[in-house]
């Protein structure tokens, strides 16, 4: 049984659009390459495997049996790849979790919590624990995740602040 370990997988990608475009030069445009390369490396993934994947013709390439199979594994492989790469991107993006705020009473009421509704039913991954106070809980001792703050803060001057509104 061939070791996979030994395929060289950009060989692979190769054989995959030229068995899509059954053309050597086909090929090479799609993949940005000039038509030896192409040509080189369909005949490196033979030489591995030890088989031939494409006949040439006059008209160009025609996939043998062997050609054909592995053509279909690397669609099916192109796909899981792509739904792979989709749901690694899709985490990175995903907003879950619980968020530790903290504020004054005034601001809790009369500014986050007419907001949470909209902000819970777009992210029902995401929960928000709400500490309303009037003291400064700290942000770098991890008391608190997001603080809303009156004032810019006078100690922790590591945290990342911004103003986010002017009060009327």
């Amino acid at each position: 049984m061939l070791r996979i370990g030994r395929v060289d997988w950009d060989c692979l990608r190769f054989v995959l659009v030229a068995g899509q475009s059954n053309s050597i030069s086909a090929a090479a445009r799609r993949l940005h390459v000039n038509e030896s390369t192409v040509s080189r490396r369909i005949l490196s993934i033979e030489k591995q495997l030890d088989t031939a994947l494409f006949d040439r013709t006059s008209s160009g390439i025609v996939p043998t049996r062997s050609g054909k199979q592995l053509v279909a594994f690397l669609e099916k492989a192109e796909r899981y790849i792509g739904l792979g790469l989709e749901e690694v991107l899709g985490a990175n993006e995903k907003i879950a979790g619980v968020v530790r705020l903290t504020s004054v009473p005034t601001l809790i009421n009369h500014v986050l919590v007419p907001v949470l509704p909209d902000l819970t039913a777009r992210y029902p991954d995401l929960k928000i624990e709400i500490v309303a106070t009037p003291s400064d809980l700290s942000l770098m001792q991890k008391e608190v995740d997001i603080a809303l703050r009156l004032a810019r803060p006078q100690h922790e001057m590591d945290a990342i602040s911004s103003r986010v509104g002017i009060l009327h």
